[in-house]
């Protein structure tokens, strides 16, 4: 267990930080290259640190963050807890939790008083005691380094220690389903990137089969064109369709004229041959 200065989260964090001196909008307007290149210059021209041509070339942006770290001159001022493990562990993720136990510091006594829930520290807060339920952050190379809030008022590190992942409860709030429908909101990581506005498309569409289905108590029938109109006819009149940027009469028309097929024994079949052969 260290005391050590608090590593940046990334690349346009250095260039922001105090040493780095950017704003915001010019950070906004560099490419990767023009980041790498910025940050070499701000290591030669505040810390002193020379590159040759061909180390400028090949060094990656985790080794420039690195020596940005190590730096007095260029480092962040905050301080946390740096944490190496001996053995084995599970490659854990940022901001996942750690339950620490035995371990001993000069200002800390090891103790287990905290097992059962205790006392809770994120990342950045400030750590009365060790042994409690830390937050983490992953060191950008070594997967046996991890780091917890700022311990500088625990004293040295004198011994001891275990540490085992905790599974903390997560709150979460959601819209009510009458406002999302009308005003969906669409997960970044649940999209499919490659079809831009598609999530949109299949919302209107589903609504108005949905509506359909409400108004004549039946799906629109297979290859149907009359109740395929009458469901783009309910989509035009939907105020917010063309706000989400989700009308599309012809994704409308299919999802209408198959709203009834059942894909799943196809499928099936499909996928026992697959696997066969």
């Amino acid at each position: 267990v260290e005391i050590v200065n608090e590593p940046y989260d990334s690349i346009e964090e250095f260039l922001k930080s105090e040493a780095g001196g950017k704003s915001d909008e010019e950070v906004g307007k560099m490419g990767y290259k023009d980041k790498k290149v910025a940050a070499i210059g701000i290591l030669k021209s505040i810390a002193g640190i020379e590159m040759d041509e061909k180390r400028q070339k090949s060094i990656s942006i985790p080794e420039i963050l690195n020596l940005a770290d190590k730096n007095d001159k260029t480092c962040k001022k905050s301080k946390c807890g740096k944490i190496t493990t001996e053995g084995e562990r599970s490659l854990l993720s940022d901001r996942e939790y750690i339950k620490f136990d035995e371990i001993i510091m000069s200002k800390s006594q090891a103790d287990s008083k905290n097992s059962e829930g205790g006392h809770i520290f994120k990342l950045g807060q400030k750590i009365t005691d060790i042994n409690s339920i830390c937050q983490i952050k992953t060191h950008r190379t070594n997967p046996s380094v991890f780091y917890i809030g700022d311990i500088s008022d625990l004293g040295e590190y004198q011994g001891g220690g275990m540490g085992s992942q905790v599974k903390l409860a997560i709150k979460e709030s959601y819209e009510s389903l009458k406002k999302q429908y009308t005003a969906p909101s669409f997960e970044q990581f649940f999209t499919d990137m490659s079809h831009t506005f598609e999530e949109a498309k299949q919302h209107v569409a589903w609504a108005a089969v949905k509506t359909f289905e409400e108004e004549n108590g039946h799906l629109p029938c297979m290859h149907d064109e009359k109740d395929a109109d009458a469901c783009i006819k309910i989509a035009k009149k939907f105020e917010w369709a063309e706000a989400i940027g989700g009308f599309d009469e012809t994704f409308i028309r299919k999802a209408s004229l198959f709203a009834r097929a059942e894909t799943n024994a196809l499928a099936a079949f499909a996928g026992g041959i697959v696997a066969q052969e």
